[in-house]
This record gives structure tokens, sequence and C-alpha cells, in this order.
């Protein structure tokens, strides 16, 4: 509904699933994203293995057969939807500790980022990909602060076109955004993603010594979620 009223192309979405794809490859090879990952022990067969890296990313895929898959919901041979440009529903868990300060300090916890603020809007539900955009521009506006303000993005890619709608509303940079990866590529665990996001924009914040992130999503039904967090 999204790529149909606003006219994005399936070629921009399957670059932004390419990219995804080549930034989640790079972002294990480096070791980002293992410090994320508890290591636990699955069975495999009949003895055991370490799960410590993500099993849903394909580095490795081409653009050229991203080219090739056929989408989905429409059979009008018009869709533009595919499983290249969506996020896989992924099996996951994750965890974060939301603290006083002053008590966390007492308990001699270190603190790595500091919950701003946050804002939960509504669109029609036939476009809930829109999501973001209002959210994020509704925080922007309680806090006082712009697009440039923010050292770093992690905006959900329940589908590349959702990312693609924010990049043209609201002007958010894409060399700011998504670095390590995102639904498409790492996977969508629901429940789950908006806790993986807000790590991955604290540990690039703590990175690159950044001051501020938003995480963002859309929701089903008609939801979008923005949160603002500070680098500590």
């Amino acid at each position: 509904n999204l790529t149909a009223r606003f006219g994005y192309a399936r070629e921009a979405m399957d670059d932004w699933g390419f990219m995804s794809q080549q930034r989640a490859g790079a972002a294990i090879a480096s070791g980002f994203l293992s410090r994320q990952i508890a290591p636990i022990e699955v069975p495999d067969g009949k003895g055991q293995r370490s799960f410590s890296i993500d099993e849903f990313p394909r580095p490795s895929i081409t653009r050229e057969k991203l080219a090739t898959l056929k989408p989905a919901f429409r059979r009008d041979g018009k869709g533009s939807v595919t499983a290249a440009n969506s996020s896989g529903v992924t099996d996951g868990a994750a965890a974060l500790l939301v603290a006083d300060a002053d008590a966390a300090r007492s308990a001699g916890i270190p603190l790595q980022a500091k919950l701003v603020d946050w804002a939960v809007v509504g669109v029609a539900p036939e476009i809930m990909g829109a999501g973001p955009v209002p959210a994020i521009a509704k925080l922007l506006q309680r806090t006082g602060l712009s697009v440039a303000d923010i050292d770093y993005w992690e905006i959900n890619e329940a589908f590349a076109v959702v990312n693609l709608h924010a990049e043209a509303q609201l002007g958010i940079p894409r060399d700011r955004t998504n670095l390590y990866g995102g639904g498409i590529s790492i996977g969508h665990p629901p429940g789950a993603t908006g806790i993986r996001m807000t790590i991955t924009a604290m540990h690039h914040l703590a990175d690159t010594r950044g001051r501020y992130a938003i995480i963002s999503m859309c929701l089903g039904s008609g939801m979008g979620m923005a949160t603002l967090i500070e680098n500590l």
C-alpha cells in the first residue's frame, strides 16, 4: 500500500535490501554484532554446538539474484514487495535493564545510555509502515531537536519501503541509519527487535562518541513508535 500510494520503486527497495545484507556481513566480520549475542549451547543432531552468530544474514547474495524473486501479496504482476526487501520473522530474545540513574550508581551498575523521551502515534492501518514518520516528527518536536542533531538512527526494516519513506519524508540520512544491518538481514523476532535496535544504537554511540540516537518502528494495526537515547 505504501509503494502504491507514494510510488516507491522495487529497484530502490531491492537496493536497500542488498545494502542491509552487506552491512550485516561487515558487522559480523568486524565482531560488532557478536557483542550483542550471549552464546548458548543448542542441540545439533546428536550433540551440541555453540550458537554465537546469527544464521539469517545472507551477505554473499547478489543484487542480480534479488531481482529474480517473485513479489508477495499482489498477484496482478504489479507487486514490488519480496522476501529480499522484507524482514524475516526469526527467533530471538533480548533484554535491557532500565533503571533510575542514582539507583544504578548505588548498585555499581555502569551507565551506558539515558532514555530521554519517546513518542507513540497512530496512522491508517492500511499504511502501517508509515508509522515511524509521524512518530519521529512528534519526538523531534517534543525535544526541540532536528534530524541533523541525531547522530545515529535505527529504523526497523519491517519492509524496505518503511525506510525509504522515512528518508523521503524526513530527510533521514542513509549513512547514519542501520549501519549494521536490520530486519531484512539480521531478522525480525517480534518483541525483541526494538531492544536489539536500541542495543545497536547504544554500542554505536559508545564507539563513535556520538550523543543522540533515535530508534523507531512501525507496528501492525497502524502504530508508530520512536525513542530518543543519549550516550553516557
